[in-house]
């Protein structure tokens, strides 16, 4: 079966892998693929109906986007912290950082990380990191 990459189109050498829904213990069997292009992982069929897989009390349904309810102080200060702890400038964001530390963001501190790298979230939640990032520069 020919399976093309949705992100770059490529078609050629991409790996399959077939992993079991286990978080709801629904058990059904979902097909995925890497592209062997661009590395990419991707779901083959993505189901029709995806309130099966995502019911009402999903956690993610249920948390406040921290991002955007913020006053300007609160928010350009974790601005500041967050650029210290992905790109490693900034002696405000150090000392913020001592303070208020950020748990998932830290594990990018030492990588080298540029603003045109390229992320992915998994289990991305409310998208709340992901906008921290943005809100950093970082757009791809």
């Amino acid at each position: 079966m020919d399976i093309s990459c949705r992100i770059c189109g490529n078609s050629e050498q991409n790996t399959r892998y077939r992993f079991r829904e286990m978080m709801f213990g629904l058990r059904d069997f979902f097909d995925y693929f890497q592209c062997g292009d661009c590395g990419c992982i991707q779901i083959v069929d993505i189901p029709k109906n995806m309130d099966r897989f995502y019911p009402d009390d999903y956690m993610s349904f249920n948390l406040p986007l921290v991002v955007e309810s913020r006053s300007f102080f609160r928010k350009h200060a974790r601005k500041m912290r967050n650029e210290y702890l992905v790109f490693e400038k900034g002696f405000l964001g150090r000392l913020i950082n001592t303070f208020i530390p950020h748990d998932k963001l830290s594990v990018l501190t030492g990588h080298q990380v540029s603003k045109d790298a390229a992320v992915m979230d998994l289990g991305c939640g409310n998208g709340s990191l992901l906008c921290e990032l943005s809100e950093i520069g970082m757009k791809n």
